[in-house]
């Protein structure tokens, strides 16, 4: 397992783990990632919808040790896709754009009833009754956010179907930010494998860490 430091003084939720769990199955690493960090306040809020230029431009010359980084997106919407350089290969993707008609409350009964944030997973895995997605509320530096978190492995037809996911969602009325922090790294054996190698804590923070980063950038 990556061992994973991150600044940000959020205070997240502690999840239970998983079933069957198996601490130091597979091959882990002694390296250890140091994560981004913002100050410490809440998130800043957006200019205009969508985000102005001079707030992209901002966000996307963030570079980060650690990581390399890949700027998609468009002249009103952006994404970064960022790479962990040491195993186990984590994934930390970051979508800006303006919300859908109107911004979902922070709120997570209106979360659970949507249907268009479980699109992490793949069909085989959606179609597995051993796949779990889990919808729940957590805070960065004091602010609401909400979180999925959704995980499976599923072998058939000589392939190898798996997931190991955590989202970070958060809106500012204006502009929506999503997280997904991922377990990108080589077919696991079994899900004790998956998650010795990528917790839900490790992805938990690496999605805090930057969206605590990316919060405070892209107010311009």
């Amino acid at each position: 397992m990556l061992a994973v430091f991150v600044g940000c003084k959020g205070k997240p939720e502690k999840h239970d783990p998983p079933a069957n769990v198996q601490p130091g199955a597979g091959a882990g690493s002694d390296k250890v990632l140091h994560l981004p960090h913002g100050d410490g306040t809440l998130p800043k809020l957006t200019k205009t919808s969508p985000i102005d230029q001079a707030a992209i431009a901002k966000v996307r010359s963030l570079d980060f040790p650690g990581f390399t980084k890949e700027a998609l997106g468009d002249e009103s919407s952006l994404v970064t896709v960022l790479h962990t350089n040491d195993h186990p290969k984590l994934k930390a993707t970051v979508q800006i754009r303006p919300c859908k008609n109107t911004c979902v409350p922070m709120d997570l009964k209106k979360w659970q009833t949507r249907t268009d944030i479980n699109d992490m997973l793949s069909a085989q895995l959606k179609e597995s009754k051993d796949t779990k997605f889990q919808v729940g509320s957590t805070d960065l530096n004091s602010q609401p956010m909400i979180f999925t978190y959704q995980y499976g492995l599923v072998k058939m037809n000589q392939s190898t179907y798996y997931a190991d996911t955590y989202v970070l969602w958060f809106n500012d009325g204006k502009n929506e930010i999503r997280v997904v922090a991922t377990y990108v790294d080589n077919i696991p054996d079994s899900l004790a494998q998956m998650f010795a190698l990528a917790p839900e804590s490790d992805l938990e923070k690496l999605a805090k860490a930057f969206m605590d980063v990316y919060t405070q950038a892209w107010a311009g």
